[in-house]
């Protein structure tokens, strides 16, 4: 009997052992699950914000041609009224040399505009990583306010992470360089995805002038 109630005790240690051991396989499986889950999950999140940003500098640089091309409200804020090159009489290249072209574009609309003012113009410029406007009226400048960023958008406070690296403006028509009737853009911009990592966008594109 003695010999029989060792073996028993025996076989239930034994038992008692491998559940133990069971369950630690079982908590150690779940861990390696949590955790592969863990980083599948936050490398979407990571891949998911590298492409809303990239994303987001595709739409306001495509938008930044846009408005390069149709203009931006002039006169009063609430009169859907614009400028812009295909509603332009005449251009000036103007502001620094690159390789042929010039880092701003001045615009002048036809004298006979029921619209604008023949003496009110629009200068695009680029600027320390912006592409902005200024209002001419009269042979004068706008002051430079912080509400004529174009691209990318100027918000007080906030990090920026997009920046213009390239605006040129080239003539189209080098034949005729006196007068310009084709306006070659160049746009290149990038944004940082990650930490020391960005991805860059560039646009090409011709602007007939007077062309609305």
């Amino acid at each position: 009997m003695k010999a029989n109630n060792r073996k028993e005790r025996k076989g239930t240690l034994n038992d008692k052992g491998f559940s133990l051991l069971e369950l630690t396989a079982v908590l150690a499986l779940f861990t390696i699950i949590f955790i592969g889950a863990t980083l599948t999950i936050s490398t979407f999140l990571i891949k998911f914000k590298e492409l809303e940003k990239v994303s987001r500098l595709n739409a306001e640089a495509f938008n930044c041609i846009q408005v390069l091309k149709h203009g931006i409200h002039v006169q009063m804020p609430n009169e859907i009224q614009f400028m812009g090159i295909v509603n332009a009489n005449d251009v000036e290249l103007t502001g620094n040399y690159s390789n042929g072209g010039r880092s701003a574009i001045i615009l002048k609309p036809p004298a006979n505009s029921g619209d604008f003012s023949v003496n009110d113009q629009i200068k695009f410029y680029f600027s320390d990583g912006y592409v902005r406007y200024d209002k001419i009226v009269y042979g004068s400048e706008g002051t430079g306010s912080r509400d004529n960023y174009i691209f990318p958008k100027f918000v007080r406070g906030r990090n920026q992470d997009i920046e213009v690296t390239k605006l040129v403006f080239y003539p189209g028509n080098p034949i005729s360089v006196d007068i310009i009737k084709i306006v070659k853009v160049e746009l290149e911009a990038r944004i940082e995805i990650i930490e020391n990592k960005y991805h860059y966008v560039k646009y090409e594109t011709y602007i007939g002038i007077g062309k609305m």
